[in-house]
């Protein structure tokens, strides 16, 4: 029998070592550290033998073989076991392996190895082989060789694991651990329901990355990932690839990275989501009014919907975006760059926010009744508001503006541009303000609208309001018409077109050659500097009854150089306007003799009268050449003039 130590054994006498009689020991006669190691070449034994591992410094032996296990022997869970020292390093291939409760390391060879730390703060690598490592306690370091189909497992302690270079599947446990998938498509799992603040990275391929109820940061680096929080304050980053990400519950942080991503901020929580470069899909759910999240599509055509009760913050970017908001909260919306399309659809109850900034843009918030708050962007923007009371300002630059509203007190603003405002249906009062360019205003709700029109050439229509309007132009050339209720129209420069409607208008012109029309009802008519033209037609009515001259048109400020335009419904043969030979003056002391007086007078070719009654002239026209003034027939006073203010040269 003879004993041989493991650093002094020769060749020879290796190739004399029996099983049955001698002993190999592994013993560092110079050093009493913790850290020994025993190395297996690949080899088959003929024989049991006893290998037994001493270290003389505390006490420890650890015996391979008879007494402990055979090397061929199982564990009733069906591995082959072998036992070690704390502190020892084994390099293992094909074999299952349980290390002690010291901080041991383990090295797979290039077999399927199976390792298992102790209670200490293990170190293990896999090898080529398909490996299976778990930690269990201690603070482990845990990487898995470069096989496919490797495993890794920790469990309570402060981990470090790498994947190595297979698909591997990474388990971690309840402490703050570090996992890395490194190259192949990788599964990072964290405990479920540990606390710990992992650090979970992907590497490249396409990787499965899941956070616990720690705060986590999960980082999926290049492939197509798949990124899911769970609870805490996550940190989440696709990076490169497609991806996939699930904030969870959480304040959480969420960058899309390059790529088409897929974000969703489901659990609730004040979170910050960058879509990043790509085609994004970012989708909020789950908030309460209590919290407010933010997302940014950045860069490319980015989708954004949000259902939330929270007061979130919603940026496009910078590609064409489509938002959609149909939760609670009041939000703040951002289209940026682009020509984007924003949406409030039906469940979106709070007052917004709407920014379009660049590009053309289509706002809609028609489905809702909030007071929203729009500014349209620098490009030629569509909006379209329903019945909340809401305020859209224009563009400062050259951009145009299609306003659409169908209800509420609202307040727009044109802007400088060419605007296309149209408010329909509204029950309440609108205050329009067109702003420079050539707009069109058309407002037929039922409420006393006050519009307000720039130095361009604007078109106002009151449709079938019923509402008194008060409409003010600048110095443009305006085309100005009432609506159906008394209405007030005073512009201060320009040649205008001004219509009333079938209210007692009030209709100022301006500096320029206007022409104005009173309508029906008892008008009040100024047409201000320039030679203006009044226009009066059958269809109008304005002599409802001869006998009232209340119900009259009055022109305030009538001069030698305006003129009158009256529309006959039926023409004479002799008809000549602007001649002596159908216009007659005469003078009367109250408005019954002066109907008298010009029915003496008309006849014939003479359809026009102009009778003096005080210190006022009024002109009768004969519009159905019937010889007698009658109800159908046009009248109007010249407020403060005499005859020598009027001849037929007036008349047009």
């Amino acid at each position: 029998m003879a004993t041989y130590f493991f650093e002094t054994i020769t060749a020879a006498q290796a190739l004399t070592f029996s099983s049955a009689t001698d002993t190999l020991v592994f013993q560092n006669p110079t050093s009493h550290g913790d850290l020994m190691t025993v190395l297996y070449n690949a080899a088959t034994a003929t024989s049991a033998a006893t290998v037994t591992v001493l270290d003389n410094a505390d006490g420890h032996a650890v015996t391979f073989g008879t007494g402990v296990y055979d090397l061929g022997d199982t564990t009733p869970a069906g591995h082959t076991m072998a036992l070690f020292g704390d502190g020892s390093t084994l390099v293992i291939g094909g074999n299952d392996t349980t290390v002690g409760a010291g901080q041991d390391t383990a090295t797979g060879a290039g077999f399927g190895d199976g390792m298992f730390g102790g209670a200490g703060n293990d170190s293990m690598t896999g090898g080529n082989g398909a490996d299976l490592l778990q930690g269990n306690a201690g603070d482990d370091t845990l990487i898995g060789g470069t096989a496919a189909g490797a495993g890794t497992s920790a469990a309570d302690g402060n981990d470090t694991i790498y994947g190595g270079a297979g698909n591997d599947s990474i388990d971690v446990g309840t402490g703050n651990n570090f996992a890395q998938g490194n190259l192949g498509n990788d599964t990072v799992v964290a405990n479920a329901t540990g606390g710990g603040a992992n650090t979970l990275l992907g590497g490249q391929g396409d990787d499965s990355l899941v956070g616990g109820n720690g705060n986590d940061i999960l980082s999926g680096d290049l492939g197509n990932d798949t990124l899911v929080g769970g609870g805490g304050n996550d940190s989440l980053a696709g990076v490169g690839g497609d991806d996939s990400i699930v904030g969870g519950a959480g304040n959480d942080t969420i960058d899309g990275g390059i790529g088409n991503d897929t974000i969703e901020a489901s659990g609730g929580g004040n979170d910050i989501i960058t879509g990043g470069n790509g085609n994004d899909s970012i989708d909020l759910t789950g908030g309460t009014a209590a919290q407010a999240s933010t997302a940014d599509g950045g860069q490319g055509n980015d989708t954004i919907t949000d259902s939330s009760a929270g007061d979130d913050s919603l940026y496009g970017g910078a590609g064409n975006d489509s938002i959609t908001v149909s939760g609670a909260g009041n939000k703040y919306i951002d289209g940026n760059l682009g020509n984007d399309t924003i949406v409030a659809a039906a469940g979106a109850t709070g007052n917004l926010t709407i920014l379009a900034e660049g590009g053309n843009d289509s706002i809609n918030t028609s489905a809702v009744g909030g007071n929203e708050s729009i500014v349209a962007g620098t490009g030629n923007d569509t909006i379209t508001v329903g019945a909340g009371n809401d305020t859209i300002t224009g563009p400062t630059g050259t951009g145009t503006e299609t306003v659409t509203d169908s209800g509420g007190k609202n307040l727009i603003y044109g802007g400088a541009g060419d605007d296309s405002i149209n408010v329909t249906g509204g029950s309440g009062s609108d205050t329009i303000s067109a702003g420079g360019g050539n707009d069109t205003i058309t407002s037929s709700g039922t409420h006393n609208d006050v519009v307000t029109l720039g130095n361009g050439n604007a078109i106002f229509s009151g449709g079938t309001n019923v509402g008194s309007d008060t409409i003010t132009g600048a110095t443009g050339n305006y085309t100005i018409t009432a609506g159906t209720h008394a209405s007030s129209i005073t512009v201060a420069g320009g040649s205008s077109v001004l219509t009333g409607g079938a209210g007692d208008d009030v209709i100022h012109g301006g500096t320029g050659n206007d022409t104005i029309t009173g309508g029906l009802g008892q008008d009040s008519l100024t047409g201000g500097g320039g030679s203006d033209v009044f226009v009066f037609g059958s269809s109008t009515g304005s002599l409802d009854s001869p006998a009232v001259a209340g119900q009259l048109d009055q022109i305030k400020d009538w001069t030698s150089a305006d003129a009158l335009h009256f529309n006959l419904s039926t023409t004479g043969a002799s008809e000549g306007a602007g001649t002596s030979l159908n216009f007659s003056t005469a003078t009367a002391t109250d408005f019954n003799s002066a109907v008298t007086q010009a029915n003496a007078h008309l006849g014939g070719a003479g359809n026009y009268v102009a009778v003096q009654i005080g210190s006022d002239v009024v002109v009768f026209a004969d519009s159905d050449h019937s010889g007698t003034i009658t109800a159908g027939d046009e009248a109007v006073v010249l407020v403060g003039k005499s005859l020598s203010d009027i001849s037929s040269a007036n008349i047009i």
